[in-house]
């Protein structure tokens, strides 16, 4: 069985993820993997999961984002670099993506 079938299976058996429950949107960009990492932190406090899901959805509507983000996105526009986090991604390797983010945080207005 291949990992796509081993996952729709599961997904056709149980219906739905923690993730999707707390309104997280999976995509290559990092506003959900941050959603995501809260969910995490969330989950490893002792409270039911249902609890911890209930609070990561009414953290995201209250509009919690990772500050870096937004700051880094409005200095690269200043600077003339791309706007999205896609487009600067495409500036550097991987790995040297945090390191970007922060220097335009730094670089920024404050």
């Amino acid at each position: 069985m291949t990992r796509r079938a081993a996952v729709r299976e599961l997904l056709e058996e149980h219906g739905r993820t923690h993730a999707g429950e707390a309104g997280i949107r999976m995509r290559g960009t990092p506003a959900p993997l941050y959603q995501l990492l809260v969910l995490c932190v969330l989950f490893s406090v002792r409270i039911r999961a249902d609890i911890a899901v209930a609070a990561a959805r009414e953290l995201f509507a209250a509009g919690l984002r990772p500050a870096f983000e937004e700051r880094a996105l409005h200095a690269a526009a200043e600077l003339g670099l791309p706007k999205t986090p896609g487009g600067l991604a495409r500036l550097v390797d991987a790995e040297d993506l945090p390191k970007l983010a922060a220097a335009l945080v730094r670089a920024g207005p404050s």
